[in-house]
């Protein structure tokens, strides 16, 4: 560690004759680091003559600060410009997706407002072609249903002609299996037949029907073996609970059911008679055959219509009444109770259930076709009745797939109430007795009436059914078709929801393209900003840069300048005294103090040379210290010299503006009894002088020049 407690003193001369008060060089750094004025400087030569030399200062700083300044103000004016732009640009663009944001809202409502006919268009062309598809779908059921029924009939009369039976004698071998095929193939839950038996045949039939009821045991091993058999498992234990027992006579319900099983009459009427024969599923409830189905039946009615017209008979709906029907209730009730045995667990008997009678005629087998207009049924002869009982609802299933819009179906006949089923996918939905949803019965294009038996209209093949024809006349059905309760709403809700989501999603894509854009603005404002930052630093180290340099350089190339100013005139001052003297005079010759002097100018020119050689040395450096590759030139210096030769090169710039200059080391002397002051380092004490610095030389001779 260096103590350097020298003194380095600067006196105006003026202020030695005043006051003999010196000032530190320390308070003078301002004088000493940026002279700016012109001056002159006069040196007294060796004969005492003046040597004047007229110099100009350096202006480097300033104008280089003015030039600078400019520069500064034309950035910042550019700047300004800068963000103007960006403002309006920005504004601009605001402008744009606020307009755009609200052209969309615009159209968007113009479009729901104008698209309100459309969509209504658009429903009810969905409700026509649902509603055509259900129609159709009713047809090919009516059509399968028939079809297999017509088959039956006819495996039933050509079964009677292989085993020489004549009606109504006749009992069909396996009919359980075929029976169970049809139930499969027409949906229904029970086939029975009813053999056409005359009042003269009665006595005959029941002897027939007590030696041939071996079927019975048949069929019910048959369904045992059945996976699609759903009603009770037919056990001994079951049978004796249950079964009443056979009853041979043609009887009636009550008679079977009331206690009058004893009577030996049967039925009081005369005939002719309808009683059931064989039938699945077997149940054994009531007595299995030889119910008469003319005996006061709820459907006696098309069964007499059948015999009358040998024409298949639709029958009215049962299991459905008004409300305020109670004794028909009652009925009805009592009905699904027989009918539950029938159905799978679970499954509601008390629903809308209908009959097809179909005539099995006897000389079917002689004609393929009877679907036929001017069909003839006066010269059939009829052997028995085929009787299916059908639920509406199984009738109804699988016409319209599963996501729907959904209709609502009103059937009506003469003799029933009108009941309703909505149908919006496979399984369709029992409404109950009455109308629903009827306000929309008002507008045609959303209703659509037809009959039962002109859904073959809508199918898109024609029928394949080629059995006898359909009694048109006894209990016509009528269909009417409109769209469900809620169809409409929610069509014209996913609709809307449709347009709702497009509209949510352009409105989010339109906010997120604004934050984005106002997020991008924001972060090119910040790299603008830190760019003028920048700028502006850059400027001002410039400008540091410009002082620096214009200090480090000016002062040692000033004093360069000068000392080669001073030879070359006190050359041309001694060269004009030689030749006006021609050597003659003493004074004129070149003397050892002449050359001292000569010599230790030339050294400071030299050495402020070097000084400037340096500066621009570092000039070419910046690059190395812009990338960090800069490294320091460590080596053992020689403090006080270095110090001394700092301070000699400001010693012309001090005499130019008239300031007394001196280096001073006393203070470093070993003891106070010192005889004159040290003005030069050789003159420290030896232990002063062993004392070395370690450092960059170039880097410390900046340093001292800039305390």
């Amino acid at each position: 560690m260096v103590d350097f407690t020298g003194e380095i003193k600067i006196t105006n001369p003026k202020s030695l004759e005043e006051d003999e008060t010196t000032k530190s060089f320390r308070t003078r750094r301002s004088k000493r680091r940026t002279p700016t004025a012109a001056s002159s400087m006069s040196v007294m030569s060796h004969d005492g003559t003046h040597l004047k030399s007229r110099t100009t200062a350096s202006t480097v700083g300033g104008s280089g600060r003015s030039q600078l300044s400019q520069t500064n103000r034309e950035q910042e004016q550019h700047d300004k410009k800068s963000k103007k732009v960006v403002k309006r640009l920005k504004t601009a663009i605001l402008l744009f997706f606020t307009m755009t944001a609200a052209g969309v809202a615009t159209a968007f409502f113009v479009y729901r407002s104008y698209n309100t006919r459309a969509r209504e268009a658009a429903f009810k062309q969905k409700f026509r072609d649902e509603a055509y598809n259900m129609l159709a779908s009713i047809g090919a059921n009516m059509d399968l249903t028939l079809g297999a029924t017509d088959a039956f009939a006819i495996s039933m009369i050509a079964e009677a002609d292989a085993t020489n039976q004549t009606y109504p004698f006749v009992t069909i071998r396996n009919f359980a299996v075929q029976a169970g095929k049809l139930l499969k193939n027409s949906r229904a839950k029970y086939v029975t037949t009813y053999q056409g038996v005359a009042k003269d045949q009665r006595r005959e039939w029941e002897d027939y029907a007590r030696n041939h009821n071996s079927w019975i045991e048949q069929s019910i091993e048959v369904q045992s073996r059945d996976p699609g058999y759903s009603g009770p498992e037919i056990t001994e234990e079951f049978l004796t609970e249950n079964y009443l027992g056979d009853y041979d006579l043609i009887h009636d319900y009550d008679e079977a059911i009331f206690g009058w099983e004893n009577s030996t009459d049967g039925v009081d009427h005369e005939g002719p008679f309808l009683p059931v024969w064989q039938c699945t599923p077997v149940i054994p409830i009531d007595p299995i055959y030889n119910w008469d189905l003319l005996s006061n039946s709820p459907n006696m009615a098309s069964a007499v219509a059948t015999m009358e017209t040998h024409l298949v008979t639709i029958s009215e709906t049962y299991l459905i009444n008004w409300p305020d029907d109670i004794e028909y209730q009652e009925y009805n009730e009592a009905e699904a109770q027989w009918f539950s045995n029938y159905l799978e667990p679970g499954v509601d008997p008390m629903s809308p259930i209908f009959d097809i009678y179909y005539p099995v005629v006897v000389d079917s087998l002689r004609n393929v076709y009877h679907h036929k207009p001017g069909y003839d049924t006066s010269e059939n002869k009829l052997g028995a009745y085929l009787a299916l009982s059908i639920y509406w609802r199984d009738m109804l299933r699988d016409l319209l797939p599963t996501g729907s819009t959904g209709v609502i179906a009103v059937f009506k006949n003469p003799f029933n109430p009108p009941f309703a089923f909505e149908i919006a996918g496979p399984a369709p939905r029992f409404l109950g007795v009455g109308y629903f949803n009827a306000t929309m019965m008002g507008d045609p294009d959303l209703n659509i009436t037809t009959g039962l038996l002109d859904v073959w209209d809508y199918a898109v093949a024609n029928t394949s059914y080629t059995g006898i024809p359909v009694n048109e006349k006894m209990a016509p059905y009528t269909i009417e078709v409109y769209p469900a309760e809620s169809a409409r709403e929610q069509f014209m809700q996913s609709n809307d929801n449709t347009v709702y989501v497009v509209l949510i999603l352009v409105l989010v894509v339109s906010i997120m393209t604004i934050a984005f854009t106002f997020l991008f603005f924001f972060l090119y404002d910040r790299l603008v900003r830190n760019e003028i930052r920048a700028k502006i630093s850059l400027l001002d180290a410039k400008r540091k840069f410009v002082r620096f340099v214009s200090h480090e350089v000016r002062t040692p190339l000033n004093t360069v300048s000068m000392g080669l100013t001073l030879i070359l005139q006190e050359f041309k001052n001694r060269e004009k005294r030689l030749k006006k003297s021609n050597g003659e005079r003493d004074e004129d010759r070149v003397t050892a103090e002449d050359f001292a002097r000569w010599s230790s100018l030339t050294e400071d020119v030299s050495n402020n040379a070097g000084v400037a050689v340096g500066v621009l040395n570092d000039l070419l450096n910046i690059d190395k210290i812009q990338t960090g590759a800069f490294k320091l030139e460590m080596e053992v210096l020689p403090i006080w010299r270095i110090v001394e030769q700092t301070t000699a090169e400001f010693s012309m710039m001090a005499a130019k503006q008239k300031t007394d200059l001196r280096f001073d080391l006393s203070a470093l002397a070993e003891s106070e009894d010192v005889e004159s002051a040290i003005t030069h380092s050789s003159m420290l004490p030896s232990k002063v002088l062993e004392r070395k610095l370690v450092g960059d030389d170039q880097r410390l001779r900046q340093v001292l020049r800039n305390p």
